[in-house]
């Protein structure tokens, strides 16, 4: 096949096409820009959603603890959580 150096020419033409509809080539602008900010507020809005169900969760299991050690204690730190009489409920 031939080469055709025509990269000028299309450019050209491309230039004054875009020049000649700025009006439709503004409005596809808004409409994309649109677009792209309604499915970020759609995702916002799950991602909220689904934090929020998941706090309901938290609150609704109803325990009786206030706090979680996590990774085990010593039996040096069982000893003075058991002596404090500050706490109600502990359970190791």
């Amino acid at each position: 096949m031939l080469k055709n150096n025509n990269q000028a020419v299309i450019r050209k033409m491309a230039v004054r096409s875009i020049r000649s509809n700025r009006k439709k080539n503004s409005l596809y602008l808004v409409a994309i820009v649109l677009a792209v900010l309604m499915l970020f507020t759609v995702m916002q809005t799950g991602a909220s959603y689904m934090h929020m169900q998941y706090v309901w969760r938290l609150h609704s299991v109803g325990e009786l603890y206030d706090g979680i050690l996590m990774g085990g204690v010593t039996k040096e730190q069982e000893e003075t959580v058991k002596a404090d009489p500050g706490l109600s409920l502990i359970h190791i």
